[in-house]
């Protein structure tokens, strides 16, 4: 368990048990706000710990890189909308991310917060 803004977020909350953004924050309360979703405690975590995810490259955009868990979050929401939540955010993450070209589509612009990955 850890805290998020004062609030206990225990971080093996199951998908299926999505909460209201505003028990998990401010910060993750004004992006799901905004975006009219609700966020699971495990989403919380990535935004409080300013993790990174990463992206795929392709044919458009052949560098990899990563963008912050936040704009992430918000891409899922809209891959969510529209093919539902059988992947998880987190798991997306751990399949490598989405593409450049998906974030395209997903967010409606280029990525505000993409670093090309660092090697070494």
């Amino acid at each position: 368990m850890i805290v998020v803004n004062g609030h206990a977020v225990d971080v093996e909350v199951p998908e299926e048990d999505f909460i209201a953004p505003t028990r998990c924050g401010d910060v993750v309360d004004c992006l799901g706000a905004s975006l009219g979703e609700e966020v699971t405690c495990a989403d919380c975590l990535g935004v409080a710990t300013h993790e990174r995810a990463p992206v795929q490259g392709d044919r458009g955009h052949p560098l990899a890189g990563t963008i912050s868990w936040v704009e992430h979050l918000e891409a899922f929401l809209e891959y969510a909308r529209r093919y539902g939540r059988s992947q998880s955010v987190e798991r997306i993450a751990e399949r490598g991310g989405f593409s450049y070209g998906e974030l395209l589509l997903f967010l409606g612009h280029a990525p505000t917060t993409w670093e090309p990955l660092k090697m070494g």
